[in-house]
C-alpha cells in the first residue's frame, strides 16, 4: 500500500468518526431546539430555520451519500470516479459548514428581520431578507476562520502522521507552504 492509500484510509476513518459524532450532536440538538429551547424557537425560528433546513436537505444528504459511496467502493469504481465522491463529500462539509455558520451569525447579529406581534406567543422574528442573513458580516468574517481553521487541523494531523511513517520531507515542506500561504490570505 502506498502513502496515499494509507493517508487516504487515515484521513477518512478520521473523518468517519468526526461524521457520526455530528449526526449524533445534531439529532441531539434538534431534541434540545424543541424541548430546552423552545420559546426560543418560536421566537427566532422563521428565520433561524431556514439555514438549518438548508444545511440538512443540501448539505447533509450531499456528504451522506457520497462518503456510503466513498467507503463501500473502494475497488469497484474507477478511481477518479472515487476521488470525486471525497471532493464532494469536502464540498458538502464545507457548504455544512456555511449554513450552521449563518445561523449561528444570526444569533451573534441578527440582520434581514423584523419583528412583529403573534396572538399565541406574543413578539415573533420574521424573516424579510434571506440575502441579508447570507451577507452577514459576522459570517463572512466566521466562515474564513473555520475553514483554515480545519485546514491547519488536517495539516497538523499530515505531518505528524508523516512524522510518525518518515514520508518524505518535500511533501510536508510543499503543504506546510500551501498552509502558511492560506493563513496570511485569510488575515
Amino acid at each position: 500500500m502506498n502513502i496515499t492509500n494509507e493517508l487516504q484510509n487515515s484521513f477518512g476513518h478520521l473523518f468517519l468518526i468526526n461524521f457520526a459524532v455530528g449526526v449524533v450532536t445534531g439529532i441531539l440538538q434538534e431534541f434540545q431546539f424543541g424541548m430546552n429551547w423552545s420559546e426560543y424557537s418560536s421566537f427566532v425560528g422563521d428565520v433561524f430555520g431556514p439555514s438549518l433546513a438548508i444545511e440538512a436537505l443540501l448539505a447533509f444528504y450531499l456528504e451522506s451519500t457520497f462518503i456510503g459511496i466513498w467507503i463501500f467502493s473502494w475497488e469497484k469504481i474507477n478511481k477518479k470516479l472515487h476521488a470525486m465522491c471525497i471532493w464532494l463529500v469536502g464540498i458538502g462539509t464545507v457548504m455544512s459548514a456555511f449554513w450552521i455558520l449563518s445561523a449561528n451569525s444570526f444569533m451573534q447579529h441578527p440582520v434581514g428581520v423584523k419583528y412583529v406581534e403573534n396572538n399565541v406567543i406574543g413578539k415573533k422574528a420574521e424573516m424579510i431578507d434571506f440575502l441579508a442573513i447570507v451577507k452577514n458580516p459576522y459570517l463572512w468574517n466566521q466562515f474564513p476562520h473555520v475553514l483554515t481553521m480545519a485546514l491547519t487541523v488536517g495539516i497538523i494531523y499530515y505531518c505528524r502522521y508523516c512524522s510518525l511513517e518518515k514520508c518524505y520531507v518535500n511533501m510536508k515542506l510543499q503543504y506546510l507552504e500551501k498552509h502558511l500561504k492560506c493563513q496570511l490570505l485569510v488575515r
